[in-house]
């Protein structure tokens, strides 16, 4: 018996040791969050590949705001020599802190995270820094007309933004002067502009004058620009106003290896195209923009890579033909890709949103059968359509509440090698509410859903509805009555609606004494689906409360933060019951300073612990270690504690007088420890002794850069050196082996500005060296150059470059490997 049972603990330490091998074959990358988030600016993130692209299908971003589910992205391979993901996060998405974290998808269809551990709830975080307050000339933009202004005719229109300040001017008088004339009842005055087109203007100077009352005529905000306009050749205009851009890319790339068991052994040179037609333009009220983007990657046994749209807005209506991303709610669409058709219509109080198209393409298939006793398997994959209806009463900035439908179903005439096709149908309550003018925000969703895994068998007949627990007497209608809107059979989930087919939301938002406080509670049932939004996480509950305290005129931030998340709420998920607990905190200091004599400074600090009732594994050891009681437990218990912390400083160094020079200086640590199971020690004075065994992973990551824009020659530089470093190991020793890993990379960047910025050719290099889990060296030089010429009355960009890899195992040099990449793109304005 103790033989056998040292045998059952050689085997497990011997399978966690496998396991734990397989996962150090993941492909290692880095990431460093960035210092702050800019007010209403684009956010580019990018996602370092240090090793083994090769096993990279697709890697996704998940970003969300506080009072908001995650949004889903597709990131893009930025260079394919050294591997480089990157997004931007839009800048009309940024008015608040976000968080997000990536999801990496493997060729052998598993999948891995970043950060590593609990990402979902345990995320990347950055602090918005806020602009500083609004100064007087800031506050009004005169968008039309140019200050010398050349008209032919009727031309002349006066254009004045605002918005800066559209909060506070709500009740008040808003007027608008035309050399000392008030033109205000002939313009058209929102809540952020003001239009004004008068019927002629003569050549020569003129005032324009804008003036904000209070409500005791007193003036709240003033701005006063003088015109200059001059008689202009009067030429021939082609009626409607287009503009846009066309380009090209093409990438052709080369290998080179001498061993036969190599990746890129007898790999065929590449050679990749794509083309894009960006286009905009307007005739008086009619507005429209498109977009065509055409790539060689576009496969039919694979979803769409090529995109087409085309917008068009009139008053009160928006059209989307091609493929769109409507946005209904958190928990029904919202960012997914249609291919079809869509529109908005905006009355003011009443708007209806609603949409017709495909969120899959059919793939062809093959009915393969190993056996002729065997059940044949299908390979391809049905088109799936998708319709979307919001009736939405309110504007949104104070009040408004929304109704939503979705219906999503597979075309099974789309495909005959295909199987179990889906019909999903969701329906949702929304509803928001804004309290003195925007400080206090309340709102909620509520949504629920049926989903058919399989309609192929058709609707269950009226008399066999009690074998689904169905009272045939009490159900309204006959299953076959409502075949269009929903199939119902056996193959439903839920069988019956209840609390767990069901997802809603309620948020709390104030800002008051210069405090941001959000307050969101999520439930999820473990039966609610989307099929339009897959990556939503279900079978979930949970709280979470942040508060932001800015001071110093905005120059500096503290938030606070607690979330508290219970998963696995039906105790049905693969591998584990009852519930698991999550629970956290986050906080963050940012400084960023106006003046730019003193340094930027963030510090952010997040833990997480997660648990859940399931007693692990145990052993009773004697004094020799052998196992002399053993107690086993097939469920996955959870007991977790992941910590963090990010210092992020930059720096524009003033004593550097011949450049403008930036230090930045950023440190990332993560700490994972996993207590997985106990060991009861048996001493030999026949006291027991219990000792927890736990498995911890740590990475520590550190970077830093100068760049240099130098004054008296057109020369920008940028030196950056980063390292990673992880160790993952076990308390006892005896469980896991210790795993070590270092990277290191050194980077160089220097670009000349020739004729006026018009010609620029650059030079990049970087060298990894990597010791630990992979022995390897890495080398990556490019030389390219950049130029913005007017060949044709327009821009044109033309930008080419060539990129050289080589790749050095130390252990294994016939496996060393080089890659060659030239990349040419142009580009023309019209």
């Amino acid at each position: 018996m103790r033989n056998y049972k040292s045998k059952i603990f050689v085997l497990i330490i011997l399978t966690s040791a496998f396991q734990l091998l397989q996962s150090n074959e993941l492909p290692q990358i880095t990431h460093f969050p960035p210092n702050y988030l800019e007010y209403q600016k684009s956010l580019k993130l990018e996602m370092e590949i240090l090793n083994k692209i090769e096993q990279i299908e697709e890697v996704y971003l998940f970003y969300k705001k506080s009072n908001q589910n995650y949004i889903q992205e597709k990131m893009f391979l930025e260079d394919e020599l050294n591997p480089l993901f990157s997004i931007k996060i839009p800048a009309e998405f940024i008015d608040q802190s976000i968080e997000y974290y990536f999801r990496i998808f493997l060729i052998n269809e598993t999948e891995f995270t970043s950060p590593s551990e609990d990402a979902i709830n345990n995320p990347y975080y950055v602090e918005l820094k806020m602009p500083e307050k609004i100064s007087q000339g800031k506050i009004f933009q005169k968008l039309s007309p140019a200050d010398e202004f050349n008209f032919t005719s009727d031309e002349f229109m006066i254009a004045i933004s605002y918005f800066t300040i559209e909060d506070v001017i709500e009740n008040k008088t808003i007027k608008l002067f035309l050399d000392g004339r008030d033109v205000s009842a002939n313009s058209t005055i929102t809540s952020n502009m003001l239009v004004y087109k008068p019927k002629s203007v003569r050549a020569g100077i003129h005032w324009i004058k804008i003036v904000i009352f209070n409500n005791d005529n007193s003036v709240y905000r003033e701005r006063k620009w003088k015109v200059e306009v001059k008689k202009g050749k009067i030429s021939q205009k082609f009626p409607i106003s287009i503009s846009g851009e066309i380009s090209a890319k093409t990438r052709f790339e080369t290998y080179s290896t001498k061993d036969t068991s190599s990746y890129y052994y007898d790999k065929d040179d590449e050679q990749k195209n794509n083309a894009q037609l960006k286009l905009k333009g307007n005739l008086n009220w009619f507005r429209f923009n498109g977009r065509m983007f055409f790539s060689s990657d576009e496969d039919a046994e694979s979803q769409p890579v090529n995109r087409y749209s085309f917008e068009t807005h009139i008053p009160h209506l928006s059209m989307n033909f091609g493929d769109h991303s409507p946005r209904f709610s958190n928990t029904t669409i919202s960012g997914k890709n249609v291919r079809g058709i869509g529109g908005k219509l905006n009355f003011g109080f009443l708007n209806i949103h609603a949409f017709n198209g495909q969120i899959v393409r059919n793939i062809e298939g093959e009915m393969l059968v190993d056996n002729l006793d065997d059940e044949p398997t299908y390979t391809g994959t049905y088109k799936r359509d998708c319709s979307g209806l919001r009736l939405q009463l309110g504007r949104g900035r104070k009040f408004a509440f929304g109704i939503s439908v979705l219906k999503v179903k597979d075309d099974t005439l789309s495909e005959n090698f295909a199987e179990n096709p889906k019909d999903n149908l969701v329906v949702s309550l929304d509803t928001k509410l804004a309290l003195f003018r925007q400080k206090l925000i309340f709102g909620g969703e509520i949504s629920t859903s049926l989903l058919n895994n399989n309609f192929s068998t058709g609707v269950i007949a009226d008399s066999l509805l009690d074998t689904l627990g169905i009272d045939v007497e009490q159900l309204p209608f006959s299953p076959a009555d409502i075949e269009d809107i929903f199939v119902i059979n056996a193959n439903m989930e839920p069988l019956m609606p209840g609390l767990h087919s069901i997802a809603s939301e309620a948020y709390f938002r104030a800002f008051f004494l210069n405090n941001l406080l959000n307050v969101n509670y999520s439930y999820v049932g473990g039966s609610y689906n989307s099929l339009a939004n897959p990556y939503l996480q279900k079978d979930k509950s949970g709280l979470n409360i942040k508060n932001t305290l800015r001071l110093l005129n905005n120059q500096l931030n503290l938030t606070a933060g607690y979330h508290k998340y219970q998963n696995n709420l039906s105790g049905e998920k693969d591998g584990t019951s009852g519930t698991t607990t999550s629970d956290g905190f986050l906080g963050n200091i940012g400084y960023y300073p106006q003046n730019q004599n003193f340094p930027s400074f963030n510090l952010s600090l997040q833990q997480s612990n997660m648990t859940n009732d399931i007693p692990d594994s145990t052993f009773v050891l004697d004094t020799l270690d052998t196992i002399i009681d053993t107690t086993f437990n097939d469920l996955y218990q959870i007991d977790q504690v992941n910590n963090s912390i990010g210092v992020n400083t930059s720096y524009q160094i003033p004593w550097i007088e011949f450049a403008k020079s930036k230090l930045s200086v950023s440190f990332y640590n993560s700490n994972s420890i996993d207590n997985e199971f106990e060991v009861d020690d048996t001493t030999s004075v026949g006291a027991d002794t219990t000792l927890y065994g736990s498995y911890t992973a740590n990475s520590q990551n550190y970077q830093f850069s100068l760049s240099s824009d130098f004054k008296d020659i057109p020369l920008n530089t940028r030196i950056s050196f980063s390292s990673m470093n992880t160790r993952n190991y076990s308390e006892p020793d005896s469980l896991k082996d210790e795993i070590e890993g270092e990277h290191q990379t050194i980077r160089l960047f220097g670009e000349y500005r020739l004729f006026d910025e018009r010609i620029k050719p650059y030079l990049k290099w970087s060298l990894t060296n990597s010791s630990g889990t992979s022995d390897y060296t890495k080398n990556y030089y490019t030389f390219g150059i950049s130029s913005r010429l007017n060949l044709f009355k327009k821009e044109t960009f033309i930008s080419g470059e060539i990129s050289h890899l080589d790749y050095k195992y130390e252990d294994d040099s016939d496996n060393d490997y080089s890659r060659t990449k030239m990349r040419l793109r142009i580009s023309q304005k019209f």
